[in-house]
């Protein structure tokens, strides 16, 4: 049954292009560069296919624009728009991950537990299910060092963690 529930994780790939003839209006002053296509989708797709093959289904948040190499025919693959889960369509159109993040929840048929990658993300290896979540004790968070003790007032101590 661990298995099974783990089995339920889907992929969320949000995505910001600027490259495909689609002109922003936005006023953040971001350099173009900063959203050039260099293939990083289409790599990191590929690495899911090879490295985490368990993925039932990927959804592509974009704001509409889609690379001319992308199999859309894919049953594994559902695009979403930022029209289809943003509820205030005057904030739109948004080039900002945070807020294109904060509205992921509203994709329809998302499960309770999904993997989340921006499209600049690659698995190098192979990874299992149980790499990310854990149904007795849910996500895993790795570290890339080792949290030092905390303070007596520090929020490690409120919430009895030790």
């Amino acid at each position: 049954p661990e298995l099974a529930r783990s089995r339920e994780l889907l992929a969320v790939h949000p995505t910001v292009y600027l490259s495909f003839g689609y002109q922003a209006k936005s006023n953040s002053g971001q350099e173009r560069s900063r959203f050039e296509d260099n293939n990083e989708l289409k790599y990191s797709l590929r690495s899911l296919t090879k490295f985490a093959p368990w993925i039932r289904k990927v959804y592509l948040v974009t704001n509409g624009q889609v690379p001319n190499w992308l199999n859309l025919t894919n049953p594994r693959l559902t695009l979403i728009t930022h029209e289809e889960i943003f509820p205030n369509k005057s904030h739109l159109p948004t080039f900002n991950a945070p807020a294109i993040e904060t509205h992921l929840h509203r994709i329809p048929g998302l499960s309770d537990h999904f993997l989340y990658f921006n499209d600049d993300v690659f698995l190098t290896k192979p990874v299992h299910p149980h790499d990310f979540y854990c149904p007795a004790s849910g996500y895993r968070i790795y570290q890339s060092w080792e949290v030092p003790n905390c303070a007596a007032g520090c929020p490690h101590a409120w919430v009895a963690d030790r």
